[in-house]
């Protein structure tokens, strides 16, 4: 892909590092990616937009402005109404899914923690943005694209239920060698 150009809302240094890290592992070659770590300032930019860009990257939880506040800017554009929007976020919340969504995120990625699985899941999931990339940015509706989950937390162990809830009144015997009648 080539002639892409990006704007990325993220406070985090490191993330902002592993993303540059996964359009490069992806083949994505980006001619300007305008990096904004704060809220207000991304506002601002983003509400005097006269061309817009390829792809919105958007971090929920940057300073001054939230993430969903900058989303409802981007889908009253009229110019970049269509393009695509990415949520990148740490936050693998049902309510910040929802409401993502709601506003026109096209995606919800959410960061995952080791360092080949950021640059694959976000790489593959910015490849996939791209390819909706309305033509002369002005295209039809939104279709969701859901990638990126939280690694799975280990099951949660089950208390063993007492010999009375196993077995009703009956119970069991002490001497595993011995079988119950």
């Amino acid at each position: 892909m080539s002639n892409t150009r990006i704007i990325l809302v993220e406070d985090n240094p490191l993330d902002v590092m592993l993303i540059k890290e996964a359009l490069k592992q992806s083949n994505i070659a980006v001619t300007a990616l305008e990096h904004y770590a704060n809220g207000e300032a991304a506002a601002k930019a983003i509400a005097a937009l006269i061309d817009p860009p390829d792809l919105f990257l958007l971090d929920l939880n940057v300073p001054s402005v939230h993430g969903l506040e900058l989303l409802r800017i981007v889908r009253a554009l009229p110019q970049a109404a269509a393009v695509p929007v990415g949520i990148i976020t740490s936050s693998d919340a049902t309510e910040d899914r929802i409401k993502s969504e709601q506003r026109g995120a096209n995606a919800y990625i959410v960061k995952p923690y080791g360092y080949h699985d950021f640059l694959t899941t976000v790489g593959a999931a910015i490849v996939e943005l791209l390819k909706r990339k309305p033509l002369g940015h002005s295209g039809s509706g939104v279709r969701r694209l859901r990638l990126g989950r939280a690694p799975a937390l280990p099951p949660t162990r089950r208390r063993k239920r007492s010999a009375t809830a196993r077995h009703g009144s009956r119970t069991p015997s002490r001497n595993p060698g011995k079988e119950r009648r």
